[in-house]
């Protein structure tokens, strides 16, 4: 019995069905997209001192920059005590925002002595902090603003590109 395919005719219907394939377009980037494309984080680690003013003392104390990116950010309930740190290009527009807890009100959960669960926070004097941000190729200022109880109470600016 005479085989139905030859090995002939099977590699002439792959190569007509290869044909018919549907061509992708590449897409070549600018040399600006190939910038973008390499994203890079900025950490940044600050401490914050409590003061006999109404203003904290923050010092940056560290920055590193480094390849790669951020995870996307799940939504956070934004409390009433907490800060905002932007970049900011050379026009003072921001490009990017994280928003932490305050690092010096700690809420902490503990059992009484009756096996309830109760809630405290705790007022530190010092703590230090650090922040993982998408850095623009642009950013040239860093921008911690201290909300306390809805209201800024503090904004200090430091550069990042120096």
């Amino acid at each position: 019995m005479p085989p139905l395919l030859s090995p002939l005719h099977l590699f002439i219907g792959l190569l007509l069905l290869s044909g018919c394939h549907s061509f992708r377009h590449t897409h070549q980037p600018t040399i600006h997209e190939e910038v973008t494309q390499d994203p890079k984080l900025i950490f940044l680690t600050f401490m914050i001192e409590s003061d006999s003013s109404e203003k904290n003392k923050i010092t940056l104390i560290n920055k590193k920059i480094t390849a790669g990116s951020t995870k996307p950010a799940a939504e956070k309930i934004i409390r009433a005590n907490h800060l905002s740190i932007s970049l900011l290009n050379r026009n003072r527009q921001v490009l990017e925002t994280a928003t932490i807890e305050h690092p010096l009100f700690k809420e902490v959960e503990y059992t009484q002595d009756n096996g309830e669960f109760t809630r405290k926070t705790l007022n530190l004097k010092h703590a230090e902090f650090f922040i993982r941000i998408k850095l623009s190729h642009d950013a040239e200022w860093v921008i911690v603003d201290e909300i306390i109880n809805q209201k800024k109470m503090n904004s200090v600016e430091f550069n990042v590109v120096e």
